[in-house]
């Protein structure tokens, strides 16, 4: 007697302490017999489907997850509880009344019947398709972008945006090898270093070098770089900002000042010339009365 009432408080011990893991725990556990008729289930469970536990014991699967025969789901159960091996379902929609949730979950047969854990993933699934729509904004941003975008690992050109391709003058990203095509050889190191530094993730500002375009012209760009992770690897993203036109439209407005100024002094040059040749002319008229004066008398 003595043994067994030791067995039976070890067994209401055990229970009692798979009771409590099962209704600490955010995921969802659920129990059902062969009918899939829900004969257990635990806190996180009931919190879900929105009624007390009494309500909800009994109830057919059918009853508890509306829709469940058009998505297959019911089906697959079935399999399980006829064949014994156990399933996983990713990203089911249960509806629930602030909204849809997305759920995983794996099914295993317990005996005659069959267990459900269900993991409410709907944060993640938000979270991760916010990502994505980060990454193809940023992607759009790259693509469109009017700087030349290069990435580069280990001195390879990885990728290189449109803008990057017409301003070095290439068709394709297999004719752009590595950096080292398009850096003039005394730019090659202060390159290098410069990549260096952003892989170590310092701030790295912008500064003019000259690169080489494919049909060998020498064009001077303001270059950028910064340390970044691409495909897993460490990897130095690179801004490159054509001068060439700033400088031309430089040069050319440095011109068209010195034109502007000599203008200026061109006209006030022959502004002074006609005062002088005015001058002159009142001088002379003077004279000539003078002169006639004198013949008269």
């Amino acid at each position: 007697i003595t043994e067994q009432r030791m067995f039976d408080e070890k067994l209401r011990e055990n229970r009692e302490q798979l009771n409590n893991f099962m209704n600490s725990a955010t995921d969802v556990f659920s129990l059902f017999d062969n009918q899939l008729n829900l004969i257990e289930v635990n806190e996180a469970g009931i919190k879900l489907f929105g009624k007390n536990k009494k309500e909800l014991l009994g109830k057919n699967i059918r009853e508890l997850a509306t829709g469940i025969e058009k998505s297959g789901r019911i089906t697959k159960y079935e399999d399980v509880l006829r064949t014994g091996k156990s399933i996983r379902i990713d990203d089911f929609l249960f509806p629930t009344s602030p909204g849809e949730k997305v759920f995983v979950t794996n099914a295993f047969r317990v005996g005659k019947g069959i267990g459900i854990i269900g993991r409410d993933v709907t944060e993640r699934r938000m979270a991760e398709k916010k990502i994505i729509e980060a990454e193809k904004n940023y992607r759009n941003l790259v693509e469109l972008s009017p700087d030349g975008i290069l990435i580069i690992i280990d001195e390879k050109i990885e990728y290189a945006n449109p803008m990057a391709f017409k301003l070095l003058g290439y068709k394709n990203s297999e004719t752009l090898l590595t950096v080292n095509d398009i850096v003039l050889p005394e730019y090659i190191q202060f390159s290098a270093d410069r990549r260096e530094r952003a892989l170590h993730g310092e701030q790295v500002p912008f500064a003019e070098i000259k690169v080489i375009r494919a049909d060998g012209e020498v064009i001077t760009v303001d270059s950028k770089q910064i340390g970044i992770t691409y495909r897993g690897q460490k990897a130095v993203l690179v801004v490159l900002h054509d001068l060439t036109q700033i400088k031309q439209l430089s040069k050319e407005r440095f011109r068209a000042e010195i034109a502007e100024e000599t203008a200026k002094q061109l006209k006030k040059e022959i502004s002074e010339r006609l005062k002088i040749e005015k001058l002159l002319l009142e001088s002379q008229k003077y004279i000539g009365k003078l002169i006639d004066s004198s013949l008269d008398m």
